[in-house]
């Protein structure tokens, strides 16, 4: 069995918070954290100089008199006791340094605890971890946060976005009977077969680097197969998509060679099978009244059941 362990952001959490909950043939794990770039549950991480751990570089600033006046008095001492010699041989951390070993304990105890939380469920799963935009930057190059989750987590990340298993579900409810279908992907005839019954019109957008015989034998196929006749478009590097004419159902396989433009009618549904967060956003911008509709976006929403688990990690 798959575990999905999907992270999310979350404020005012003292610990990461943990809803368990089984969804046919997998595990998700829905996890939330409080966490920046440069904090972690309410840790402000510094940088290498050591500016903004535990405070502003002005806390605790005295007497410059004051503090020399301590630091000779303290030297004398050390020095005829023989303290002086053996502090200078074990140089104190930096506050970066131990900033850096508290982080590198916490997310080792974090990912530890995590893990075998799902372990104690099933010793055979396979995890895989997703990230809603606002925590990728835990998956980039760069920062202290970053540095020690990829050395601690190590949970591969989720890619498999557009195989038939995950993508079926997607269109299993989809009104039909207009649709428009975007881009080229190994799922598509899966897909197409599956909607096939309820199809009235498709059309199907594709570049011109896209266009293949193999597309113009399969649309061929499902002429002969299912009786409908499937419409075209060319476009060149990006394919535009403009509105509508009426509620239409799109099945968006494009990615990032998409331009959208104008508002969908409404009551028409939009699949994106990459599960964009900023073309979700961008899509709820332009044309508000359309339903969007992807992974990511079913696995934010799902909510715990009563027999599911939840719990906080120590």
């Amino acid at each position: 069995m798959d575990a999905i362990i999907y992270f999310y952001k979350k404020e005012n959490l003292q610990k990461p918070e943990i809803n368990m909950m089984y969804r046919g043939d997998y595990l998700l794990v829905k996890v939330g954290l409080e966490a920046d770039k440069d904090k972690w549950f309410g840790f402000r991480i510094p940088d290498g100089e050591g500016r903004g751990y535990g405070g502003s570089p002005e806390d605790g600033k005295e007497d410059i008199g004051v503090k020399g006046n301590r630091e000779k008095r303290g030297f004398f001492r050390r020095f005829f006791s023989g303290e002086n010699k053996s502090r200078q041989s074990r140089p104190q951390p930096t506050q970066y340094e131990m900033a850096l070993q508290y982080l590198d304990t916490e997310l080792r105890s974090f990912s530890a605890s995590l893990q075998n939380a799902v372990y104690d469920l099933d010793g055979g799963m396979n995890p895989y971890s997703v990230y809603e935009d606002s925590l990728e930057f835990l998956t980039l190059e760069g920062g202290m946060l970053a540095t020690l989750w990829q050395q601690n987590w190590g949970c591969r990340e989720f890619t498999s976005y557009t195989l038939p298993r995950w993508t079926l579900p997607l269109v299993r409810e989809l009104p039909g009977p207009d649709f428009m279908l975007l881009g080229v992907e190994a799922a598509i005839p899966e897909i197409l077969e599956y909607c096939a019954p309820g199809m009235r019109s498709l059309t199907w957008v594709i570049t011109d680097s896209e266009d293949s015989e193999e597309m113009q034998d399969y649309i061929e196929y499902f002429y002969e197969e299912y009786g409908l006749a499937i419409g075209t478009q060319v476009c060149e590097k990006q394919i535009v998509f403009k509105t509508a004419a009426r509620p239409v159902c799109v099945l968006d396989f494009a990615g990032e060679k998409l331009t959208l433009e104008g508002a969908l009618p409404a009551g028409s549904n939009w699949v994106d099978f990459s599960s964009d967060e900023k073309k979700e956003l961008h899509l709820h911008r332009i044309s508000p009244d359309t339903h969007y509709i992807s992974l990511k976006k079913y696995w934010r929403e799902c909510r715990r059941k009563q027999a599911d688990i939840r719990l906080f990690l120590t």
